[in-house]
């Protein structure tokens, strides 16, 4: 999501500057133990307190920021600090990691492929027995999580809020796989269409593939980064089973990154390959023009010295062919097989070979 602002300079830390087009937004909650799940949709950020103590774990996820009232009140009930829910609705924040006394703060960005690749950012508060996320869009990306805790899929609901935490982020991670396949198959459509012509259309897809592969390394290493410091430093709001899963999320980021790298330099060779084809095609062009030029320039060279028209009453070297029965045809015949000579000789050389037809020999 592009977020629009109408920011003025020097605004205080802690400041909420709510994006313009951002939607209202939704509060649910899904209250869940391994015995029960409680979900419902609350207006007011009051009718959360019931629910916190009761079940194991307690979800509230917001959907939409375009409330500055809501947000802050909701922030007072969890204690969250004005620094992290400032960052909640300044978008495009690079992925990171924070922890405060009670909480982590985690900033995650969902890829989302329309008509070009766009980042929703996702803001995930991990808590004692809470997890609650804030999403900029009015869109449920985390809607399987909801299916696998409401039909008792996996072990979600036998376990804290930290593998709750630890789910989000692995899913996240894991919707840039279908992506990172996607441009894979456009590498092949791609190489196949340079092969066949060489238009600009092909450069424009490179292109954009280039800088989509830019922004996902941009965003994979930051989210590398942070699942590094989780487990590096074994923060006290995972428990141990649920680093070793951290880990696994680790590495999933670590092979995207590598996808990645691997399309940028295939996009980089495809992009040697185009200008290579455009070269190759540019010499089949000037050979042929070259050709013409070579066959053309003797008859050029006798059809300019039959031009020339010099009487021969005026002297007896003056074209004395002018007045021959067969001269005319006979012209026509000499240009003909110098032609062929020329041609045969350049076929002989192999210079009538076309580059395709070297290749497959």
């Amino acid at each position: 999501m592009k977020a629009s602002y109408t920011r003025d300079i020097g605004l205080p830390p802690g400041h909420l500057n709510i994006p313009e087009d951002s939607p209202l937004p939704t509060i649910d909650v899904i209250a869940y133990s391994a015995a029960e799940v409680v979900q419902k949709r609350v207006a007011d950020p009051d009718e959360i307190k019931p629910f916190l103590g009761k079940s194991s774990v307690v979800w509230v996820d917001v959907n939409g920021l375009g409330d500055e009232g809501l947000l802050t009140k909701l922030g007072d009930l969890f204690g969250f600090h004005r620094l992290s829910l400032e960052d909640v609705v300044s978008l495009n924040q690079r992925p990171k990691v924070e922890e405060y006394d009670d909480y982590l703060f985690i900033v995650m960005q969902y890829p989302v492929f329309e008509n070009g690749l766009d980042f929703e950012q996702i803001c995930i508060y991990l808590g004692k027995g809470y997890v609650v996320t804030f999403q900029s869009t009015s869109i449920h990306r985390l809607e399987t999580i909801l299916d696998r805790i409401v039909q008792d899929k996996g072990r979600v609901r036998k376990s804290s809020s930290g593998y709750l935490a630890y789910t989000m982020i692995d899913v996240i991670i894991d919707s840039y796989f279908p992506l990172l396949e996607k441009n894979d198959e456009d590498v092949e459509d791609i190489e196949a269409a340079i092969m066949q012509s060489t238009n600009s259309g092909s450069v424009k897809r490179i292109y954009r593939m280039k800088r989509c592969l830019v922004s996902i390394r941009r965003v994979m290493w930051g989210v590398r980064d942070m699942l590094n410091t989780l487990t590096r430093d074994q923060s006290r709001h995972f428990e141990k089973e649920t680093l070793l899963y951290l880990r696994d999320a680790y590495d999933h980021s670590l092979r995207i990154i590598e996808m990645n790298e691997g399309l940028r330099e295939m996009c980089s060779s495809l992009m040697d390959f185009y200008l290579s084809q455009v070269s190759n095609r540019m010499n089949e062009v000037m050979k042929v023009l070259t050709i013409m030029a070579s066959v053309f320039i003797p008859l050029t060279f006798i059809a300019g010295i039959y031009g020339m028209n010099f009487s021969n009453e005026a002297s007896r070297f003056n074209m004395p062919e002018l007045t021959w029965k067969w001269g005319y045809p006979l012209i026509w015949v000499v240009m003909i097989l110098v032609a062929g000579g020329m041609l045969w000789f350049f076929k002989r050389k192999g210079w009538l070979r076309s580059s395709s037809d070297v290749e497959n020999e």
